[in-house]
C-alpha cells in the first residue's frame, strides 16, 4: 500500500508555521463588491438593481491575488453569472439572472477570515487604501463613517435617496482602511503600499473620490 505524504510549506505570514500545500496555495482570497442588474421580471418594466458580493480568486501571496485582481478589473471580467445554473424562468419566459455588474470595491482577505487590504474601483482601476496604522486611528475612521451614516439616515427621512446612497458609500470606502491589526503595519503589506508599485488612496482625502 502506498501511503501519500502530504506536502507542507513554510508560510512567510506566519512565523514558525507551515501549510498543507493546498492551503498554501490559497493563503489568500479577494472579494468584489458592487452593484448586480437584474431584469424586472415584466421586461417592459426595465431593470432593478442590488449590492451583492462576489468570491473572485485565491493565491499564495499578497503580490499573486493583487495581480490576478488587477488583470480582471481591467477586463471587468467580473463572473457575476454561475455557468452551472439556469436562469431561465419558465413561467415568466426570460432569463431572470444578472445582466451586469458594476464593481466598487475589493478586499482581500487571508485564510483566517482577517481584512489585509481594501481598495476601491474607478473604471476598472484598482486603488488600495492605504491602512490604519493602529486602534486609534481606527476608531477615529468609524466616528467618521458613523457621521456619514448619521447624515445618510437624515437625508433619507427627507427623501433624499441619492444624497443618502452617495454618502453611504461613501462610509463604505473609508471602511476598507481598517484592515485587522495583524496586517496594519505588516512590512509586505507596507511595501505594497508604494506609489510607484500600485494606484495607493490615503483613507483621509478618500471621501472626495467618492463614486
Amino acid at each position: 500500500m502506498t501511503h501519500l505524504n502530504p506536502q507542507f510549506i513554510h508560510t512567510p505570514y506566519e512565523p514558525g508555521v507551515s501549510l498543507r500545500a493546498d492551503v498554501y496555495a490559497r493563503q489568500f482570497s479577494v472579494v468584489v463588491a458592487g452593484t448586480t442588474t437584474y431584469p424586472e421580471d415584466d421586461l417592459n418594466c426595465g431593470t432593478y438593481t442590488r449590492e451583492e458580493k462576489y468570491s473572485v480568486c485565491t493565491g499564495a501571496t499578497l503580490s499573486e491575488v493583487i495581480t490576478q485582481i488587477t488583470e480582471i478589473s481591467q477586463r471587468r471580467a467580473w463572473a457575476f453569472r454561475d455557468e452551472e445554473k439556469d436562469y431561465y424562468n419558465a413561467e415568466l419566459g426570460h432569463d431572470c439572472g444578472p445582466v451586469s455588474f458594476f464593481a466598487q470595491s475589493v478586499c482581500i482577505n487571508d485564510r483566517l477570515g482577517r481584512k489585509v487590504l481594501g481598495g476601491c474601483i474607478r473604471n476598472g482601476k484598482i486603488f488600495w487604501i492605504i491602512p490604519v496604522k493602529d486602534n486609534a486611528a481606527a476608531a477615529k475612521l468609524h466616528q467618521q463613517c458613523d457621521a456619514l451614516l448619521a447624515e445618510a439616515a437624515f437625508e433619507s427621512g427627507w427623501d433624499n435617496f441619492s444624497t443618502a446612497k452617495t454618502l453611504r458609500q461613501e462610509a463604505r470606502q473609508l471602511l476598507l482602511a481598517d484592515v485587522a491589526p495583524f496586517w496594519r503595519q505588516h512590512p509586505e503589506v507596507l511595501a505594497l503600499m508604494e506609489p510607484e508599485l500600485f494606484d495607493v488612496q490615503d483613507p483621509e482625502v478618500l471621501a472626495a473620490y467618492a463614486v
